[in-house]
């Protein structure tokens, strides 16, 4: 079963995330600070990795960076969270060093899309049911 680690100091947007992922059957762990993220990074096998750039810690730019230098956690596909209010670019994107950024507020298509991306395992046995 694939693993999603979720950094993100905001607990209702780390809540938010949780329940929209669960219900893939995604296991979701949760950091809320970078330190922690990194800590648990080491310890687990993730899949994939949320991390919101405004950590009150370390910058969310920095914990990217500190991953990818990593040569054991490297491999991990990194999707970065950003504010809509802040300026979004492919400049930002390429700095960061991650696979792909999801703006705030969360829209569940697009974060649906971006897994399916990065970890199309988590949705070999998903059933979707149209409204």
């Amino acid at each position: 079963m694939p693993k999603i680690l979720c950094v993100e100091d905001n607990r209702l947007n780390s809540r938010l995330l949780k329940k929209l992922i669960s219900r893939l059957g995604i296991e979701v762990l949760q950091a809320e600070t970078a330190w922690q993220g990194l800590q648990q990074a080491k310890k687990e096998q993730i899949s994939l990795m949320l991390i919101n750039l405004d950590l009150p810690d370390m910058d969310g730019l920095e914990l990217i960076r500190r991953l990818k230098a990593d040569s054991e956690l490297a491999h991990i596909p990194v999707i970065a969270m950003l504010n809509a209010s802040k300026a979004f670019s492919q400049e930002l994107s390429n700095l960061a060093n991650c696979e792909d950024i999801l703006t705030k507020p969360i829209d569940p298509h697009e974060l649906y899309n971006m897994l399916r991306r990065y970890i199309p395992e988590a949705f070999e046995t998903v059933v979707w049911f149209s409204e």
